[in-house]
C-alpha cells in the first residue's frame, strides 16, 4: 500500500476550512493509503487515528527547521506528499526526492494561500485549485505556461439525511445561517448591515452567525469595539453568534433554509457544500471566486451583486415573505450536490491526479543552504507584500464596522 504524507497548516477542526479539508482528505483515503500527518498546529493524536502524527512548525523558515522537516520526510519515505498551506514545505520542495510526487493544494482563489501553493511550482507535480478562478490566478501570477500543471477539483461533502428536506419547505420560521465569523473575505459587514435592517422589521426568522466573532483590531489600545456581538442588536431572533464544534456546525448547515456567503473571495467553501447537501437556498455574491463554480443562479442558489447590503436585505425579506416561490432551489441545490460535490466524485478526480500528474519532475534532491536562502527571500518578499495589503483591507473593514457600531449607539441613545 502506498504512503501519503499530508503536510498541513492545521488539523484541529473548528478554526477554519483548511483543517476540515485535511481531516476529510485523510478520512476519504485512509482505506487506500497509509497516512502520515505533519501538522503546524498542536493537534494531538487520538486513539481512533490510524495514522502517525508529527507536530512541526511549518511557518518558521529557518534552515535548521527546514532540515528537520526534510529528515522526517526522508525517514517516512512517502510516495505522495500533499502540501496543504504549508509554507515551509513550499520552500524546501526543490530539495525533496525526484521519486516522490508532490501535490500542492490552493485553498483560496488568490491571496497568500494561493501564492504559497504555487511557489516553486517547477518542482511540483500538480497544483490543485478548488475553483476555475483559483486555477487562472495561479497560472497568471506565476506565469505558468503548461496548463496541465494545474487542475481544478471541487471540495466534497457527505450526503445528508433526507429527513429534514421536506420539513424545511413547510417551516413557518425560516433558519438563516451565515458561517463567515469576522473573516474579511466573507464580507461580514455586508451581512451585519442587512441583518440589522431585517431586525427592524416584524418578520419572524432564526439567525445563526457562526465563526470567530472577534473583529480585526480588537486588541488595539483604546479600541472598545471587540466583537460582532456589540454590533448586532440583542434580539430573540438571533439564536447564535460565535464558534461551534464541527458536528454542531454541520447539523446547523444541513438544516438551514437560507445560507448566506456573500464573499468576495473563496476557494471552494465546505460550509456551502455542507449546506447544499441538505438542500437549501444559498445566497452568494457575483465576485470572481469558487462559489460561482457551484451555484447556478435561480437554479441551485441565488447570486447578488458583491458588496451590496441592500440587495441582500431585500432578497432575504422577499424569501421570508414568499417562501414557496423559492421551493425549486431546494431541489436544485440537492441535485447540484449529487452531480459535482459528492464524495465519490472527489475521490475519483483526486485518484486520477495521483496517477496521471507529471512524473518527470527533476529536483535538486539534497539540501543546499544558498539555494534555500534564495527561495526563502523570494517567499518572504511575496508574503510581506501580501501582509501589508491585508493590513490595509483589515483597516478598511475595521472602519466600516466602527461606522455601523456608532450608528447603532446613536439610535439606542436617541431612543433613551
Amino acid at each position: 500500500m502506498e504512503k501519503i504524507a499530508l503536510v498541513t497548516s492545521g488539523f484541529s477542526t473548528g478554526k477554519g476550512g483548511i483543517a476540515s479539508y485535511s481531516v476529510d482528505f485523510v478520512h476519504a483515503f485512509q482505506s487506500s493509503f497509509i497516512f502520515i500527518v505533519i501538522t503546524g498546529d498542536n493537534y494531538e493524536k487520538k486513539k481512533e487515528d490510524h495514522f502517525i502524527v508529527y507536530n512541526h512548525n511549518l511557518r518558521q523558515l529557518k534552515s535548521s527547521n527546514a532540515k528537520k522537516l526534510l529528515e522526517i520526510l526522508e525517514i517516512e519515505a512517502p510516495n505522495i506528499i500533499i502540501n496543504s498551506n504549508a509554507i515551509l514545505l513550499s520552500c524546501i520542495t526543490p530539495f525533496l526526492s525526484s521519486n516522490v510526487k508532490i501535490i500542492s493544494i490552493s485553498h483560496f482563489v488568490d491571496s497568500h494561500i494561493a501564492k504559497i501553493a504555487g511557489f516553486n511550482y517547477q518542482y511540483v507535480n500538480n497544483i490543485i485549485a478548488l475553483s476555475t478562478f483559483g486555477k487562472l490566478f495561479i497560472e497568471k501570477y506565476y506565469r505558468i505556461l503548461d496548463k496541465s500543471k494545474t487542475s481544478v477539483v471541487f471540495n466534497y461533502g457527505d450526503k445528508s439525511s433526507n429527513m429534514e428536506f421536506e420539513i424545511k419547505k413547510n417551516r413557518e420560521i425560516l433558519k438563516i445561517v451565515y458561517p463567515g465569523g469576522s473573516d474579511l473575505a466573507k464580507k461580514p459587514e455586508i451581512v451585519a448591515k442587512a441583518l440589522i435592517k431585517l431586525l427592524k422589521t416584524n418578520l419572524n426568522f432564526e439567525f445563526y452567525w457562526l465563526g470567530n466573532p472577534l473583529l480585526v483590531g480588537n486588541n488595539l489600545p483604546f479600541n472598545n469595539l471587540k466583537s460582532i456581538c456589540q454590533i448586532i442588536p440583542d434580539d430573540a431572533r438571533v439564536k447564535k453568534i460565535g464558534r461551534v464544534d464541527r458536528d454542531l456546525s454541520k447539523h446547523i448547515l444541513e438544516s438551514t433554509n437560507i445560507f448566506l456567503l456573500p464573499s468576495i473571495g473563496e476557494g471552494c467553501p465546505i460550509s456551502l457544500i455542507e449546506a447544499m447537501s441538505g438542500g437549501c437556498i444559498s445566497i452568494i455574491s457575483d465576485a470572481k471566486h469558487g462559489s460561482l463554480d457551484i451555484i447556478e443562479n435561480n437554479a441551485s442558489g441565488l447570486i447578488i451583486p458583491k458588496n451590496n447590503s441592500d440587495a441582500l436585505y431585500h432578497l432575504l425579506k422577499e424569501i421570508i415573505l414568499n417562501h414557496q416561490k423559492y421551493f425549486h432551489i431546494y431541489d436544485g441545490s440537492k441535485l447540484r450536490f449529487d452531480l459535482i460535490l459528492e464524495k465519490s466524485i472527489w475521490q475519483n478526480n483526486m485518484q486520477l491526479i495521483f496517477e496521471n500528474s507529471k512524473s518527470d519532475i527533476k529536483r535538486i534532491s539534497s539540501f543546499n543552504y544558498l539555494n534555500f536562502l534564495i527561495y526563502r527571500f523570494k517567499l518572504h518578499k511575496i508574503l510581506i507584500y501580501q501582509y501589508l495589503y491585508d493590513k490595509i483591507i483589515n483597516f478598511k473593514l475595521l472602519i466600516s464596522f466602527r461606522l455601523i457600531y456608532l450608528k447603532q449607539r446613536f439610535i439606542i441613545n436617541k431612543c433613551l
